[in-house]
């Protein structure tokens, strides 16, 4: 497994992974252009974390590779110390947690729903 800066050429993979991983984001195409790094096996992109500033925006693995450690070597490699998370993904809440962060707010935001902030 290999990580690696995230360029111009991944969008593509980065939008398939999103669109299985998040369609209500997949519309949402101007954070793909955001900087952020990506995970592969043999040059096959498998995981990717994008950030802006010091938030992470999205960060998803291919559903073939999950639960084997791919997002959580992304968050080690991250510089980025916070998140918004959905309060009802509960999944990314317990993985969050899992790698060192801490709920420090619940938030409601209009046309979102509550979200978690999530901190290191």
């Amino acid at each position: 497994m290999r990580i690696r800066k995230k360029n111009f050429k991944d969008i593509l993979t980065i939008a398939k992974i999103t669109k299985h991983s998040f369609p209500m984001f997949f519309k949402r195409i101007p954070f793909l252009f955001f900087p952020g790094i990506v995970t592969e096996i043999d040059n096959l992109i498998i995981g990717f974390l994008i950030e802006n500033g010091d938030e992470i925006v999205l960060i998803a693995t291919d559903r073939n590779y999950r639960n084997k450690n791919v997002g959580t070597e992304l968050l080690k490699r991250s510089k980025s110390n916070w998140a918004k998370v959905r309060k009802d993904n509960k999944v990314a809440i317990n993985f969050y947690i899992k790698n060192g962060f801490e709920i420090v707010k619940i938030k409601n935001r209009k046309f979102f729903g509550d979200v978690v902030i999530v901190k290191r």
